[in-house]
């Protein structure tokens, strides 16, 4: 029976109507379904969420996986925001290779976001691809913002987030984060100016006017 669970989901429950967080400008359509599975020895139960977000198109749709022990799940709560050409989908087949697996079994709730990208059919065609030009870096951006949400409301507990490095933000918190490394890059460059030690030609000019002064007998520098 383990062996079966490990290697597929078992479907729970069906759609119900999701409580979390609603999306701007009206009520969050969202579906739920709930699966079964064993890893490690434990019994791990993966929640997801289909939500549409505005404006509403056929791919303007987010998903969210929940993942965490099926019994006194009381970790840490993590949201994990893949790369943008991935997806929070776990894997079924060979559970050993994803990270989230291995913090729930160990107690952690695990979450994983779906992109709108992931909705994206391979065989769309140019028109429904057409679409797809109002996806924006700041429309990613408050989809994760706006998943965050979600998981706070459905988890009242501290937030942490583990991120990709590809994964998406907003055009203003890049130029925050870039204009932060040149602060902090122009500080140091400063501060290594203020102590740095005289080049060698100032060096090598400095001990020639010396060598002239000892010369001379002169006790002050030449003008």
């Amino acid at each position: 029976m383990k062996a079966a669970h490990a290697a597929a989901l078992v479907l729970l429950a069906g759609s119900l109507a999701c409580r979390g967080p609603r999306p701007e400008g009206g009520a969050a359509s969202c579906t739920h379904v709930q699966a079964e599975r064993q890893a490690y020895g434990a019994a791990l139960c993966e929640d997801v969420w289909a939500c549409a977000r505005p404006p509403g198109g056929p791919f303007d749709r987010l998903g969210l996986h929940r993942l965490a022990l099926c019994e006194n799940a009381t970790g840490p709560v993590v949201l994990y925001l893949p790369g943008m050409h991935m997806s929070g989908e776990l894997p079924i087949s060979e559970p050993r290779h994803d990270l989230r697996v291995y913090l729930a079994a160990a107690g952690v709730r695990t979450w994983g976001l779906d992109y709108r990208t992931h909705v994206v059919p391979a065989d769309a065609s140019a028109a429904d691809l057409a679409a797809l030009s109002r996806w924006t870096a700041d429309l990613f951006a408050d989809d994760v913002a706006w998943a965050a949400s979600f998981v706070r409301g459905q988890e009242p507990a501290p937030l942490h987030v583990a991120a990709s490095a590809t994964a998406p933000r907003s055009r203003t918190a890049s130029r925050r984060a870039r204009a932060r490394r040149w602060r902090a890059s122009s500080s140091s460059t400063a501060r290594r100016a203020e102590v740095a030690p005289p080049s060698a030609a100032a060096r090598r000019s400095t001990s020639a006017v010396a060598a002239s002064r000892s010369r001379s007998g002169s006790s002050s520098w030449p003008t």
